[in-house]
C-alpha cells in the first residue's frame, strides 16, 4: 500500500526498507528447526545435540544483524522521513479522531503501523529465550501479534508451553552449555542494538534536523508522529527496556564474561545510555563492520557499492528481482485474460 501511494522520489528507499525486512525474514526461518531440535533434544536430554543447535542459532543472529545493518545501503535517511508518514498506522487521535476514513467505505480503519514487533520471528526468539518484558511491553507484543498471520501466532503460543531452554540450562549446571546458551541470547541483544542504532539514525537523526532547521521541511517530510516510532512507541525508553530484558535472559547474568562488550558506557545497561546527536549531526549514513561486529563505521552512502556482493545484498537482490518478476508475471496473465474476453465477445 505505502509502495503504491508514496511519492515516487522515494520509491527505491521504501522498497529497500521492505526488501531488508522481508530478507531477514527468509533467513531468520532457518532458525526455527534449530528451535524446534532444541525442544525435542531437551525431553531427550540431548546435551550435545543442544549445544548445536544454539551454536547455530548464534550464526544465525549473526547473519541477521549483517542483514539488518544493509539498511544504510538500501534506504536513505532522509527519504525515510519521506515516506514514513505512509507506515505510520492510523491510531493517532490528533490526525485520525475517528481513523482512516477510505470514500466509498463505511466502516474506518485504525490500525498500528508497521513494527519490528509484528514479526513473528523476534516474538519467537523471544518466547524460546523466554524474555521476560514488563506488563507493558508484554501487552504491546500481544496486540502485535493479533497482526500476524493465524498460524504464526498459534506457533508462538505454542513455544510458550515448555520444555523452555533457559529452564533447562539452568537446572543442568553444564558450563558449556550455559555458555552456548549466554552467547545466543547476546547475539540477539546485539541485533536488537543495531536495530537500536537504526531507530536513532533514522528517527533521532531527522527529528532533531527539524528542531534544529529553522526553515520549514517540504510537506511530505514533516514529522507528524513526535518521537514516536512506526508502531506508536516511544522508541528510546521502549527498545532501552528490551535490550536489558532481553540481557536478563542469561543464565550467567552476573557474569563479567557475558557482558555486552558494544555499549557505549562499557556496561550491561543501556537503560541510561543517552543519544549522542552532536556525534551523529553530520554523518548521513553508517554500517557495522563485518570485521568486527562490535565497532561501528562511519562511512560515506556510496562506499563498498562495487565491493563483492554479500550474502545478504544477494538475497535483497533476489527478493527484489522476485518482485518484478511477479509484477511482469501477472501482467502477462492479465493481457491474457484481457486477450480471451475480447475473443469471447467478439464470437
Amino acid at each position: 500500500l505505502a509502495i503504491n501511494i508514496a511519492p515516487k522520489q522515494f520509491y527505491e528507499s521504501l522498497e529497500g526498507f521492505c526488501a531488508v525486512h522481508a530478507a531477514i525474514e527468509a533467513k531468520g526461518g532457518e532458525m526455527i528447526q534449530s528451535m524446534m531440535t532444541i525442544r525435542e533434544s531437551i525431553l531427550t536430554d540431548e546435551k550435545d545435540k543442544i549445544k548445536l543447535s544454539l551454536k547455530k542459532i548464534s550464526q544465525y543472529l549473526k547473519e541477521l544483524r549483517s542483514i539488518l545493518s544493509e539498511m544504510y545501503h538500501y534506504c536513505d535517511q532522509e527519504a525515510f522521513w519521506g515516506f514514513r508518514i505512509y507506515i505510520g498506522g492510523t491510531q493517532d487521535k490528533n490526525y485520525f479522531p475517528e481513523g482512516l476514513k477510505i470514500e466509498g467505505v463505511e466502516e474506518t480503519f485504525s490500525l498500528r503501523g508497521g513494527s519490528g514487533t509484528q514479526s513473528p520471528l523476534l516474538q519467537a526468539l523471544d518466547r524460546f529465550f523466554h524474555v521476560e518484558h514488563n506488563p507493558e511491553a508484554r501487552s504491546y507484543f500481544d496486540e502485535m501479534k493479533s497482526y500476524m498471520y493465524p498460524p504464526h501466532a498459534k506457533f508462538l503460543d505454542f513455544l510458550e508451553s515448555k520444555p523452555h531452554i533457559r529452564e533447562y540450562v539452568k537446572e543442568s549446571h553444564d558450563e558449556e552449555l550455559a555458555h552456548a546458551y549466554d552467547k545466543a541470547v547476546m547475539e540477539f541483544v546485539n541485533y536488537r542494538k543495531v536495530h537500536f542504532k537504526l531507530v536513532h539514525d533514522y528517527i533521532f537523526w531527522n527529528i532533531k534536523k527539524d528542531e534544529d532547521s529553522k526553515e520549514q521541511r517540504e510537506p511530505e517530510k514533516k514529522n507528524i508522529f513526535g518521537h514516536k516510532g512506526t508502531g506508536g512507541t516511544d522508541p528510546h525508553v521502549f527498545l532501552l527496556d528490551v535490550i536489558d530484558r532481553t540481557l536478563n535472559a542469561r543464565v550467567n547474568v552476573k557474569s563479567e564474561n557475558a557482558k555486552s562488550k558494544d555499549s557505549p558506557n562499557e556496561s550491561t545497561s543501556t537503560s541510561d545510555q543517552e543519544v549522542n546527536f552532536e556525534a551523529i549531526e553530520n554523518v548521513r549514513h553508517r554500517q557495522i563492520s563485518q570485521e568486527n561486529s562490535n565497532q561501528v563505521s562511519e562511512i560515506p552512502h556510496h562506499v563498498g557499492r562495487n565491493r563483492k556482493e554479500t550474502f545478504s545484498q544477494s538475497l535483497l537482490r533476489r527478493i527484489k528481482e522476485n518482485q518484478l518478476l511477479s509484477i511482469f508475471l501477472l501482467s502477462l496473465f492479465n493481457f491474457a485474460l484481457l486477450i480471451l474476453l475480447k475473443a469471447y465477445i467478439c464470437s
